[in-house]
């Protein structure tokens, strides 16, 4: 036991270089705080079953401990409107089902969220214009070659103790399957993202859509999202031309 505690010490010693120095002057509110968002890759995935993209979000966050120094979560905010249309001979394209949820809220546990969750235990630490940072939890995870649980507790003690910034990454696959009930339907998903109480704010709009005969016609991801896509949206022709054409994503 009296080995344990002495890795441990060392380890922390390890960690107190992982230090923002910025985190104490920059903001006066304890907690957490976005300081910024943006996308990574963005790519097209159509394979026989299903279509839709694959792409990144980081997030780069900072902790202010409070002087109580008790711990508290970021809350993500992972919002989409997600709007479905149908194609009737009839009458054209028309809405048939909307829905508005925090998909993070609602479905904590999805692949989509894995990384989230070990965002202490494999963050990637920032600090004031260099890798000191980040080099510094490098060693500390070799040193610590033991569990994600034992990684994820010597970071939130350093961030409760003197507050940080970490970068925390989410990869999200929305896709539509290419089957016989959605023939002659577009999804739209519009995104919203970012974390509880903090104003900077990442939006994204999908468009998928397959015709009658089960054929790909649309598949785009617009990062700014854009505004509402209505039933038949003069900007529907432009979108189905780009994929024509092999403009993506």
């Amino acid at each position: 036991m009296a080995g344990l505690k002495t890795i441990f010490k060392k380890i922390k010693e390890k960690c107190a270089i992982l230090i923002d120095s910025s985190s104490s002057s920059s903001s006066s509110i304890p907690g957490w705080s976005l300081v910024s968002i943006d996308s990574g890759p963005i790519t097209q995935d159509i394979n026989n079953s299903q279509f839709g993209h694959s792409f990144q979000v980081n997030l780069n966050l900072r902790y202010k401990p409070s002087t109580s120094k008790q711990f508290s979560e970021p809350m993500l905010e992972w919002n989409e409107i997600i709007q479905i249309f149908k194609w009737d001979h009839g009458s054209g394209w028309r809405k048939i089902e909307e829905k508005r949820v925090n998909m993070h809220k609602e479905k904590p546990d999805s692949n989509t969220f894995s990384l989230w969750k070990s965002k202490y235990s494999n963050a990637t630490y920032l600090t004031s214009g260099n890798q000191k940072f980040y080099q510094a939890w490098q060693k500390v995870k070799h040193t610590m070659a033991a569990t994600q649980e034992n990684r994820e507790k010597v970071a939130i003690a350093e961030l409760t103790r003197t507050g940080g910034k970490i970068l925390a990454t989410i990869i999200d696959t929305p896709a539509l399957g290419i089957g016989q009930d959605n023939y002659a339907t577009r999804r739209v998903l519009q995104f919203d993202l970012g974390i509880e109480g903090s104003t900077p704010r990442l939006t994204a709009t999908q468009i998928l859509e397959l015709n009658s005969k089960g054929e790909i016609t649309i598949c785009c991801l617009l990062m700014p999202g854009v505004e509402e896509v209505v039933a038949n949206d003069p900007r529907l022709e432009g979108w189905r031309n780009d994929y024509k054409v092999g403009n993506r994503p």
